[in-house]
């Protein structure tokens, strides 16, 4: 059952990753646990938070929508047994010198993920959705170049976050107003194409300065494009029925973590203009306020849309979002003011949120579908 659909083993590896590795971060920070790994703590921490626990979210999400979308299989059985093995491995390596066989194993991930992905999706002829597999073979690009030491940490860190921003935007461009439609009609949520668009384009040039930024850095060029994506990004959900959205905790958690991405790239344009704040301020308001409060939204739905259980949030589910809310909390504390007991305390309360949704969800997603269906 654990290998019937995509979702079920990486929600389940991303959850127990961000659970683990979050706790191991906040002893690290505050001197309880001494790091040996081949990474250093920081490059660690940086690099497992997006192409450990990120990547395991977006895998599970892109095997499972890509049936959906297309009516063929991506990856099942045996075959998902090996593609999670291959993340898995990587998280070892990670903490583990395995020398070039290591840096191979990270790398690939990616890689075998775009085939899995892209193949249906080539032969549906489902061309809305390849951008989705040029991502996540740039994705492989990058991290073998910040291996490598071909790019600094700050760069990788930017180009990374930047294809993750455009994962969020456009899945959710496309599953916010229309979730919030379905289970609140008289809160006339609709899409606008043109703003979209624009929005979207934005997203993508901002990809496009950040890569320029390697051989010349322009931060100007960079806050304007920013600035402007943020704006355009709130604009966008200005149609899609926030304020209705706000009493069903499931839709609540995906419209916060949309404007958490819109808030990082303001704060992004405001570093770039040299406004007095810690880089790492827009980085947090994305990894932790958008990356957890939208991605908990969405594991958390999926779980128990996909194996057929009425999508209501429970006590446990809402605990989660809470625990999500403080860590972002306390993680623009520890920006603003640095403080290392805000920084740990952030990094307990993520951890605390995926202990929640381990709590509420395991047994969903080692079960059989409610509705006897397959998957």
């Amino acid at each position: 059952m654990l290998l019937g659909t995509g979702f079920r083993p990486f929600f389940l590896g991303a959850a127990l990753l961000a659970s683990v590795a979050m706790a191991a971060w906040a002893l690290v920070l505050g001197g309880q646990l001494s790091w040996v790994g081949p990474l250093n703590p920081f490059h660690w921490h940086a690099h497992e938070m997006v192409f450990g626990f990120t990547l395991a979210i977006v895998a599970g999400f892109l095997l499972t929508a890509a049936q959906n979308w297309t009516g063929r299989t991506t990856a099942t059985g045996p075959l998902l047994g090996a593609l999670f093995g291959l993340w898995l491995a990587g998280r070892v390596a990670a903490v583990v010198d395995l020398g070039v066989v290591g840096l191979v194993l990270d790398v690939a991930f990616p890689l075998v993920l775009a085939v899995a992905v892209g193949r249906p999706l080539i032969a549906a002829g489902s061309r809305r959705n390849y951008p989705f597999v040029g991502l996540l073979a740039g994705l492989s690009a990058v991290d073998l170049a910040w291996h490598l030491g071909w790019l600094s940490q700050t760069v990788a860190v930017r180009l990374t976050l930047d294809a993750v921003v455009l994962f969020i935007v456009i899945v959710g461009g496309r599953i916010v107003p229309m979730f919030t439609r379905n289970a609140l009609p008289e809160s006339g949520a609709h899409k606008r194409p043109s703003i979209d668009r624009i929005a979207l384009a934005l997203t993508w040039a901002l990809l496009g300065v950040d890569a320029l930024s390697v051989v010349v850095d322009i931060p100007l060029l960079v806050a304007l494009i920013a600035g402007l994506a943020g704006i355009a990004h709130l604009v966008r959900m200005s149609t899609w029925g926030s304020a209705k959205a706000l009493t069903r905790p499931m839709l609540a958690i995906l419209h916060a973590g949309y404007v958490w991405i819109c808030v990082s790239l303001l704060a992004r344009a405001a570093v770039d203009l040299g406004v007095p704040m810690a880089a790492t301020v827009p980085t947090h308001l994305f990894t932790v306020g958008a990356l957890g409060a939208f991605t908990l939204g969405m594991v958390s739905r999926v779980s128990l849309g996909h194996t057929g259980r009425p999508i209501v949030a429970g006590r446990v589910t809402i605990a989660s979002y809470v625990m999500v809310s403080i860590a972002v909390v306390f993680r623009i504390w520890a920006g603003v003011s640095p403080s290392t007991h805000a920084l740990i305390a952030a990094a307990a309360a993520f951890s605390v949120a995926f202990v929640l949704f381990l709590v509420g969800n395991t047994v969903v997603l080692l079960s059989p579908r409610s509705d006897g269906r397959p998957g």
